[in-house]
């Protein structure tokens, strides 16, 4: 037969048998309340998967964002990007590149 160990206030210790899990019992010693805990459920990696099954989500491959092409700023020639028209850097007004320069890059 298999026990369950648990402790009362008092810090008596007891086995209590598993079929009286989740059961409020009296200590022995000091007659002190004590709640047999409850059994946990061991779940595997396996367990899981099988719960899950088509439930997880199919996520498409993400293509990595290229970060916007980027020019130096007259100023202080820190990179700031070409769809600005202010740096970031020295909030100095540096305009907007025409669309007929970025293709050129």
């Amino acid at each position: 037969m298999e026990f369950v160990h648990v402790q009362c206030q008092a810090g008596h210790r007891l086995k209590a048998g598993m079929h009286l899990r989740g059961r409020a019992l009296a200590c022995p010693k000091c007659r002190a309340e004590v709640v047999v805990p409850q059994a946990k459920d061991a779940l595997s990696d396996t367990g899981v998967m099988r719960i899950l099954g088509d439930l997880a989500p199919i996520t498409e491959p993400t293509v990595a964002k290229q970060p916007p092409p980027q020019r130096p700023c007259p100023r202080c020639n820190q990179n700031v990007s070409t769809e600005i028209s202010v740096c970031n850097h020295c909030q100095c007004f540096i305009g907007i590149v025409p669309d007929y320069m970025k293709q050129i890059g």
